[in-house]
C-alpha cells in the first residue's frame, strides 16, 4: 500500500475503513479495535462453545 493511502498510517490497535461514494467521496471510519488479548479469548471461547 503507499505511503500515501490514507489507510497507510493505521497501527497498532487501531482499526478504519474507507467508503468512497459517488455523491459524498472518500468517507474513513477510524477507531481503536480490541486489540490481540480480547481477540484471542474471544476466539478460545468460541472454540470451546463449538
Amino acid at each position: 500500500m503507499p505511503e500515501s493511502n490514507q489507510l497507510a498510517g493505521v497501527n497498532d490497535v487501531f482499526n478504519a475503513v474507507l467508503m468512497q461514494g459517488d455523491m459524498l467521496g472518500d468517507v474513513v471510519f477510524y477507531g481503536k479495535g480490541a486489540g490481540k488479548l480480547p481477540t484471542a479469548s474471544a476466539v478460545v471461547a468460541d472454540v470451546i462453545d463449538a
